[in-house]
């Protein structure tokens, strides 16, 4: 058990962003300056996956963004939750870029309420 406990703040580390630039998704997010990690929402995949578990029902979203005053820098992306049993799975990908250079995201995602 000491070992594990050890062993968690290294893998924990392990996921760090090396360069690149994370892009939110969502009208609500950018409306509210991206700062929607509190919000129930089907564009929670992306920012906090524990926001799935706010949903009631299905969802599906796409969404398209311009950044930078440049077509080919364009981000596009589509993403699905479906509330299961206790909880809710979502699934979400994206594509940043052109074809000289690209950026492209998966994410799955569960989350369930605890309590009630």
């Amino acid at each position: 058990m000491r070992r594990s406990l050890f062993a968690l703040p290294l893998f924990l580390a392990a996921h760090a962003f090396a360069g690149g630039e994370l892009l939110p998704a969502g009208a609500r997010f950018a409306g509210m300056g991206y700062t929607g990690l509190t919000t129930p929402d089907l564009w929670s995949i992306r920012l906090n996956p524990a926001g799935l578990a706010g949903l009631d029902r299905p969802m599906a979203g796409a969404f398209y963004q311009s950044h930078w005053l440049s077509a080919d820098l364009a981000q596009q992306g589509l993403a699905v939750a479906v509330p299961l049993g206790k909880g809710t799975f979502g699934l979400s990908g994206d594509r940043f870029g052109y074809s000289l250079y690209n950026e492209t995201k998966v994410t799955a995602g569960y989350a369930m309420r605890f309590g009630e």
